[in-house]
């Protein structure tokens, strides 16, 4: 299957991802309290704190290997599920403590029954890293669709019932056993339960860097959060988890998929050793093209975007969604370092780099939300991305074989598709002086009209997602015929 058939597929499924997070997500945060939510957000920044484990990434590994045999599968699984029980061990016993830490037993409650999913989450690596390596991503995507479908419906029944933030963790248990159900339907021919520790040196090697490269990371963020939420309460801890999910959507359903996509495809390049310049730099011009203007357009209206989709009680996660959305249009001059630094197996370099990253990010956050409250928290992540740019883009350039004179005209590309995408809510919220309470029809027509100036700007810009998109119609004819 070639890479825009996956794109199609992954994007389909994401797409439907998106519709059914994006709606749970706004029925959920318009039934409960800021504080509500904050219980649900420290319970599960405890669980990412310790859920550092399972940054061994060793599905990754299993996409990657030049050379795969049965012994190193068999290795994989093993030590996944090991780290795995650990990990449910360790968050069952730790939802003790940050219930008394809280003085919250609910942060407890949520925290045992998430305990769960690591468990059920054992049978889903060998088949989803076997099936990735074949580039099966539309039985991927129908898995992720799946998860997502069970995960939402449980969750607002949940909700609806009554059941408050643990309805939240019972979505997520269901979402996982429904994963792992529909990935092992589609890759029966890859069930397993054979155990084995003779390629452990490999394994360990691989996983221990991409702990000290996800993990430093995740315990950064992780840490930030819950001391913000010790600092200035669940409820301002929910206000942030609500902009910081906002900010995720979008990430998370553009970014991340096309990413995880294009990873298998450059490690296949890799494979039969061709240069990653001309891929890396047709991948920045169309995340770029793609992102400046939805965080940029994020920013620019997030007062009547909260406002609208949460209610007027979240108002106070309005300027916190647009710092974080202008870090997002920072961290995507950056994209794919990840999956390039491990694919040209550089990831003892990222190490060195994350730990200093990671150490600078908790000290501007912490510094933002004592100082600064909850914008001051939002800011610091602005200075972290700033801080990626700077540390990631000379070794970037190095692996990719790009120059600054390759990246500036894409940037100079998108900032101008960006800046003619967002130029209708600017004078949008200039006009009405920033009221968040302006009414829906503006905030669509504004919207629609930047969409029709980003499409003019990218055909006069020539820019080549144009090309993709011909492509993409092209392909899309042939199958209807």
């Amino acid at each position: 299957m070639s890479i825009r058939r996956n794109l199609i597929w992954s994007a389909g499924a994401q797409i439907l991802f998106f519709g059914l997070q994006f709606g749970t997500q706004i029925v959920v945060t318009r039934l409960l309290s800021p504080y509500e939510v904050g219980v649900y957000a420290v319970a599960l920044s405890t669980n990412g704190l310790l859920a550092t484990l399972q940054t061994f990434s060793l599905l990754s590994l299993l996409v990657r290997e030049p050379e795969l045999d049965g012994a190193l599968v068999d290795t994989v699984f093993t030590i996944n599920a090991a780290l795995n029980t650990l990990l449910a061990l360790l968050v069952y016993v730790a939802s003790f403590v940050a219930a008394r830490v809280y003085a919250e037993p609910g942060v407890g409650s949520v925290m045992a029954l998430i305990a769960v999913a690591p468990l059920v989450s054992i049978f889903e690596l060998r088949p989803s890293g076997l099936l990735q390596r074949e580039l099966q991503f539309s039985k991927i995507a129908m898995a992720s669709a799946g998860k997502a479908a069970v995960a939402s419906g449980v969750t607002i029944l949940g909700v609806l019932a009554g059941h408050s933030y643990m309805s939240m963790a019972w979505g997520n248990l269901a979402g996982a056993i429904t994963a792992v159900a529909i990935v092992n339907a589609f890759g029966f021919r890859h069930f397993a339960l054979r155990l084995s520790l003779a390629r452990w040196r490999t394994v360990m090697t691989f996983g221990l860097r991409m702990v000290a490269i996800g993990g430093v990371n995740t315990l950064s963020t992780r840490l930030g959060e819950l001391i913000l939420g010790r600092i200035l309460g669940l409820s301002a801890l929910g206000l942030f988890s609500r902009a910081a999910s906002l900010h995720s959507v979008i990430w998370d359903n553009i970014h991340t998929v096309f990413t995880k996509v294009v990873f298998a495809d450059l490690a296949e390049q890799q494979r039969k050793a061709g240069s990653l310049r001309d891929a890396y730099l047709g991948i920045l011009a169309n995340m770029t093209a793609l992102l400046w203007p939805a965080f940029a357009g994020i920013a620019v209206l997030s007062g009547p975007l909260v406002h609208l989709l949460y209610g007027p009680k979240w108002t106070g996660a309005a300027p916190l969604l647009s710092m974080l959305a202008l870090a997002g249009v920072l961290l995507t001059c950056v994209t794919m370092t990840w999956e390039v630094f491990v694919i040209r197996d550089e990831t003892k370099l990222q190490v060195k780099i994350e730990y200093r990253r990671a150490a600078l990010s908790l000290a501007y956050f912490t510094g933002g939300a004592v100082f600064g409250g909850l914008l001051g928290a939002a800011v610091a992540r602005l200075a972290d991305a700033a801080t990626a740019i700077l540390m990631y883009r000379p070794p970037l350039a190095r692996l990719t074989e790009t120059t600054t004179a390759d990246v500036v005209p894409i940037y100079g590309r998108s900032f101008l598709l960006a800046l003619a995408a967002v130029a209708p809510a600017g004078a949008l919220m200039l006009a009405v002086h920033g009221d968040p309470a302006v009414p829906l029809w503006q905030v669509a027509a504004a919207v629609a009209l930047g969409v029709v100036l980003w499409a003019v700007t990218l055909v006069l810009c020539r820019h080549p997602l144009m090309e993709e998109g011909r492509r993409l119609t092209a392909r899309l004819a042939r199958s209807r015929a």
